[in-house]
C-alpha cells in the first residue's frame, strides 16, 4: 500500500509540474496514469480536466469537471470551469444555468461578465465586471476583459485605465502588455491618436525596457528607423497567442490560406499530383499548409517559424515532414536550390523592406519554382512601404512588382483580396504569384 501511495503521489506531482510548465502532452500522460490508480481522486481528476482545457479539448474537460461534481457537488472550481467552457462553446443557456448555482456570488459576477461579453451585451458585461472587481481587485484577467467591454461601450479612458491596471497587477505579463497594445491601437483608430497618448506615455514611462512597449511607442511616434518588426517582439506576440490563434483568425474572416491555395492551383495544374517540396514560410499554426494539402495531395511540406509555441500547434496538425524554429530571413539563405514552392500567408506584413526576403526565397528555390504570398495594400502614399499604427507594414503594388523583377522573378500575377477583418473594417491586399525560371 505504501508503494502504491508513493506511486500515485509521484504521478500527480509530475503531472502538476509539467502542467505548470505548459508541457501539456507530458502532463496528460502522468495525470491519466494517476487516475488509473485512484479513479476518485478529486485533485487528480481536476488536474486532468485542466490539462484538457489547456489543450482546448473542451468536451473531455467538461466531462471530467462533471465527474468532480459527482464526487463533490459543491466544488467551486469545477462549476466555474464548466460555465466557462459553455461560454466558449456558445452554449449560453447552459452556461446561465450553471452560473446561477455558483456561490459566492462574486465569482458568478465574473462569469456573468464573460457571458454578456460573448453575447455582445457589453453594458451588462461592464456592470458585472465592475462589481466583481470591487471585491477581487487583483484579478488581472478581469481587468483585461473589463478593458475590452469598456472599449466596446466607447468608454475609452476607462478601457485604457483597465488595460493598464491589468498590466500592473500582472507584474508586466506579456499577455497584458499585448492587450494594452491592442487597446491603444484600436482606440486610436476609433477615437483619434491624441486620445491615447497620455496613457501611452504613462505605460512607456513604467515599462520602457519591455520590447512590446518599445515597439508600440515607436509606431505611434514614428521614431523607429527599422525596416522590419523586432524579432523578439514578433516571437512574444505569437508565443502568447499560439493556443487561441486559429480561433482568433476564424473570427476575423481570415481567408489568405484559401486564396493562396486557389491561385497556386489555377497556375500550377501540371504539378498538382507531383511529389514537390513546399516551404511554408512563417508557417504559424499550419493553416496555410492545411489548406494547400487539399490541393497538392502528394506534396512534402516543411515549415519554419520564429515562434516555438506556434510550431507546437502546427505539429499537432500532422502535415509537415519537418518544422524548423528559426528566423525566416536567416533560414532562407541557409537553403540552396531546395524547394519547388514557397508560400507565405500574412508574413511579410511584419517587414517593410522585402529585398532580403525576396533574395532569400530566390536562393532557396530550385529552377522553375514558384512563390505565392500575401501583402497588405498601401494605396494612400507614394512610399514603397509604410508602418501602420498596428505595427504591421503596408506595401505598394509597384514596389512589390519592381522588387520581384529585380530579384529575378517573372510572370508575376496580382489577385486583389480582402485579407481579413480588423474591427469593423476590411483589410485589403493582394495574393501574389511569381516564378523563378533560371
Amino acid at each position: 500500500m505504501l508503494v502504491a501511495f508513493r506511486s500515485q503521489k509521484y504521478l500527480y506531482e509530475m503531472a502538476y509540474d509539467c502542467y505548470q510548465k505548459q508541457e501539456y502532452s507530458i502532463a496528460l500522460k502522468y495525470a491519466q496514469k494517476c487516475i488509473k490508480k485512484a479513479p476518485e481522486n478529486v485533485p487528480a481528476i481536476l488536474l486532468l480536466a485542466n490539462i484538457y482545457y489547456a489543450l482546448q479539448n473542451y468536451s473531455q474537460a467538461c466531462d471530467l469537471y462533471h465527474q468532480v461534481l459527482d464526487i463533490d457537488s459543491q466544488h467551486l472550481v469545477a462549476r466555474i470551469n464548466i460555465a466557462d467552457i459553455y461560454i466558449i462553446q456558445k452554449k449560453y443557456a447552459q452556461a446561465q444555468d450553471v452560473i446561477k448555482k455558483i456561490e459566492p456570488i462574486r465569482y458568478a459576477d465574473f462569469l456573468w461578465g464573460k457571458l454578456y461579453f460573448a453575447q455582445e451585451n457589453y453594458a451588462l458585461s461592464e456592470e458585472h465586471l465592475y462589481r466583481f472587481l470591487s471585491l477581487e481587485k487583483d484579478n488581472y484577467w478581469a481587468w483585461n476583459l473589463l478593458s475590452q467591454a469598456a472599449q466596446k461601450n466607447k468608454h475609452y479612458q476607462s478601457a485604457l485605465d483597465a488595460a493598464l491596471k491589468a498590466v500592473e497587477i500582472s507584474n508586466g505579463a506579456d499577455s497584458q502588455h499585448l492587450n494594452m497594445a491592442y487597446a491603444l491601437y484600436e482606440i486610436a483608430v476609433e477615437s483619434g491618436k491624441e486620445c491615447v497618448i497620455p496613457t501611452l506615455k504613462k505605460w512607456y514611462q513604467k515599462y520602457s525596457q519591455n520590447i512590446i512597449v518599445q515597439q508600440v511607442r515607436n509606431c505611434f511616434f514614428s521614431s523607429s528607423d527599422s525596416s522590419k518588426s523586432d524579432s523578439l517582439y514578433i516571437k512574444k506576440i505569437f508565443d502568447e497567442f499560439a493556443d487561441s490563434f486559429d480561433d482568433v483568425l476564424r473570427n476575423l474572416d481570415y481567408i489568405v490560406p484559401t486564396k493562396i491555395s486557389q491561385i497556386t492551383k489555377i497556375n500550377m495544374q501540371d504539378i498538382l499530383d507531383k511529389k514537390i517540396s513546399i516551404l511554408d514560410l512563417g508557417c504559424g499554426t499550419g493553416l496555410c499548409a492545411q489548406s494547400m494539402k487539399k490541393t497538392f495531395k502528394n506534396a512534402v511540406f516543411y515549415g519554419v517559424d520564429i515562434s516555438s509555441k506556434m510550431l507546437e500547434q502546427a505539429a499537432a496538425k500532422n502535415i509537415y515532414k519537418k518544422l524548423i524554429n528559426a528566423d525566416i530571413e536567416t533560414y532562407l539563405f541557409e537553403q540552396k536550390n531546395k524547394y519547388e514552392m514557397i508560400v507565405a500567408a500574412d508574413v511579410f506584413t511584419y517587414f517593410g523592406d522585402l529585398k532580403k526576403l525576396f533574395e532569400g526565397m530566390y536562393n532557396s528555390l530550385k529552377k522553375d519554382s514558384i512563390i505565392a504570398f500575401s501583402i497588405s495594400e498601401l494605396s494612400t502614399s507614394d512610399s514603397m512601404w509604410k508602418q501602420h499604427l498596428s505595427g504591421r507594414f503596408l506595401h505598394s503594388k509597384n514596389y512589390i512588382k519592381n522588387l520581384l523583377s529585380e530579384t529575378g522573378f517573372c510572370h508575376t500575377k496580382f489577385a486583389p483580396c480582402i485579407l481579413r477583418k480588423e474591427g469593423d473594417k476590411n483589410v485589403k491586399g493582394w495574393i501574389i504569384f511569381s516564378k523563378k525560371t533560371q
